[in-house]
């Protein structure tokens, strides 16, 4: 996977954690709500996993924000990310 991929990835599960948190929603409700399995969801967040857009439209529902403004957080990460050091760009 190319290293632009990567962070794509990352950016896309970082953005999801983190809006994720904000709702004070666990892993597994939050997986449940999106119809997604709680394995899968942590894959996610964890920039682990090739999202479909399907997939990124249900965690959109799920977050109740528009699929346009969670690609706007996500390209915000993205850009954080380039910015940072390789070594601090990984999820726990």
């Amino acid at each position: 996977m190319a290293p632009t991929d990567e962070i794509l990835l990352l950016a896309i599960g970082n953005t999801i954690r983190k809006l994720r948190e904000r709702t004070g929603v666990s892993q597994e409700k939050f997986a449940a709500q999106a119809g997604l399995d709680r394995t899968y969801q942590t894959s996610i967040e964890r920039g682990r996993r090739n999202v479909t857009v399907q997939t990124l439209d249900r965690l959109a529902v799920a977050l109740r924000i528009e699929l346009g403004v969670l690609m706007q957080h996500v390209d915000e990460e993205r850009k954080a990310l380039v910015r940072r050091p390789k070594a601090k760009r990984s999820t726990p």
